[in-house]
């Protein structure tokens, strides 16, 4: 008697876990949704379940469930691939404008870069040339004063 007492508690303590599994995961998947038809759904599944709860036949319980499920399911995947398949003509002209514009905002920024690299290097170049120009300065500065000294030596 024991052992059957012992089966008995837990096949309801699995009865019991399952159901919770189940709860929480179509909570889950509701919440995700937002779907209050999937929400009917799963309450009429779970108050199925808890009416036939004590009679320890889980599948048979569950199987109004599952049926509501996978024809929600189905309807799912036909609403996803209707609306797949339509094609807004203004959202296919707002695609077509937004990949122009971007395809135009790709090459001006090309170009923009192009002529900052192309400004860097001329202000490398210049500054270099000022740094020669500057050395030149100083070294025909230094000769004229050592001309003049020499004529003001005479």
């Amino acid at each position: 008697k024991k052992s059957s007492q012992l089966g008995k508690k837990r096949s309801k303590t699995i009865f019991h876990f399952v159901k919770a599994a189940i709860i929480f995961n179509w909570l889950k998947y509701v919440s995700e949704k937002a779907d209050f038809q999937s929400l009917r759904i799963f309450a009429t599944a779970f108050n199925s379940t808890k009416k036939m709860g004590d009679s320890n036949n889980l599948e048979e319980s569950l199987k109004p469930f599952y049926q509501r499920a996978s024809e929600a399911e189905e309807r799912l995947a036909r609403l996803e691939i209707s609306v797949a398949s339509k094609t807004d003509p203004k959202n296919e002209e707002l695609e077509r404008t937004v990949a122009e514009l971007q395809s135009k905002l790709k090459d001006v920024t090309a170009e923009l870069e192009a002529e900052q690299e192309k400004g860097h290097k001329q202000v490398e170049q210049l500054t270099s040339e000022n740094a020669k120009l500057k050395y030149r300065i100083k070294h025909l500065v230094q000769s004229l004063e050592e001309v003049l000294s020499k004529l003001a030596s005479k």
